[in-house]
């Protein structure tokens, strides 16, 4: 009797999800079971419109312990608290009509807050938006200024934008699956 195959050792994961507690826990669960068993490169396919900043950085910083290859894909669109997610790659990729978004961070009100509740509400938004910029500014090799300024007016951004500021690390390709490879759409629910 032969052994089952050994499972490939690069897997693509396709999430297509808002960035929230759920789906952040199924990517980081599905990395997690990727290096269990061998994986050695994950590509992850990404088609998000954002989320939550908290999950984002959360996930960020796991991402870029995991003893693996991480490529990031966009498949369509990476925005908002997303980018978090696709800087994390070392190789990072886009098909090209994929489109960036880059913003400052916003936050909803739902209770009435006092004087106290909005000046640390405030302070609060300002940290996070100094995070994410200094991530962005780390992995593209830009100033963190040039970074800021791609966050006023919340304009959609080409992939031939991101390539000339190594957002994308190589020029916009078509998205290919390997023959033999694993690719698992996750699933938030």
């Amino acid at each position: 009797m032969n052994p089952p195959p050994a499972p490939p050792p690069h897997w693509f994961l396709g999430y297509n999800w808002l960035i929230e507690s759920n789906s952040i826990n199924r990517l980081l669960s599905s990395v997690g079971l990727a290096v269990e068993k061998g994986a050695t490169e994950i590509t992850l396919c990404l088609n998000s419109s954002g989320g939550t900043t908290d999950q984002a950085f959360y996930a960020y910083e796991i991402l870029r312990a995991m003893p693996v290859m991480l490529t990031t894909f966009n498949l369509g669109y990476v925005q908002s608290a997303a980018m978090l997610l696709f800087m994390a790659g070392a190789k990072r990729l886009a098909v090209p009509h994929a489109q960036f978004l880059m913003h400052a961070t916003t936050r909803g009100v739902t209770v009435p807050m006092d004087d106290h509740d909005l000046t640390f509400g405030s302070a609060s938004v300002r940290s996070d938006d100094e995070r994410s910029a200094s991530i962005i500014a780390e992995r593209t090799g830009k100033d963190i200024a040039t970074v800021r300024k791609w966050f006023s007016g919340q304009k959609l951004r080409s992939t031939e934008f991101a390539h000339a500021n190594n957002i994308i690390t190589v020029a916009p390709v078509p998205f290919q699956l390997p023959a033999g490879s694993q690719f698992v759409q996750l699933a938030a629910n």
